[in-house]
């Protein structure tokens, strides 16, 4: 397939799938989503799968299903803590992505750079895959605290009629 090219089957699919709570969608399949939350949350999974796709090209099935997977279980995770919570990931998430940003743009002049060997280059990237990894590490420890606090209070909340299995899945 050419880079000019479109494959109508990716272009609907895509549509349909980001399309979902829009007019435009079946009334019938809107108000099947509506209702089951099984199949919000297969159609969940195919957005991020989807969006993981087309924004960042990944298209080695395995490597795109590992990604898409580690991003939902997060996804939902953060789904179960509290509004401040959601606040503190949505303002440290977007910190992440303009660093992110930045690290590409110096990436990129990294590898043009003639003046470095490829040694200093390595290091360089090596250093800033190191900080990656770091980012990705806060964000798990955000979720994963702000998850067992809203947890516990649910707990407290329910006292004996908790049940985990509706914490993770209502």
């Amino acid at each position: 397939m050419s880079p000019t090219s479109v494959s109508i089957s990716r272009a609907l699919l895509i549509f349909y799938i980001y399309s979902l709570d829009t007019p435009l969608v079946n009334k019938h399949l809107t108000q099947y989503l509506e209702t089951s939350k099984s199949a919000q949350y297969i159609f969940a999974f195919i957005q991020i799968f989807l969006s993981i796709c087309v924004l960042f090209e990944i298209y080695q099935f395995t490597t795109l299903l590992w990604y898409t997977s580690i991003t939902y279980v997060l996804f939902l995770l953060s789904t179960k803590i509290d509004l401040q919570w959601i606040l503190i990931l949505f303002g440290v998430l977007m910190m992440f992505f303009i660093y992110e940003n930045e690290l590409i743009v110096k990436q990129h002049q990294i590898v043009d750079d003639e003046i470095l060997s490829e040694y200093e280059k390595n290091k360089i990237k090596a250093k800033n895959e190191m900080y990656e990894n770091y980012m990705s590490c806060a964000i798990v420890v955000i979720i994963l605290v702000g998850m067992f606090l809203y947890r516990d209070r649910k707990i407290e909340q329910h006292g004996g009629n908790y049940q985990e299995k509706l914490f993770f899945f209502s």
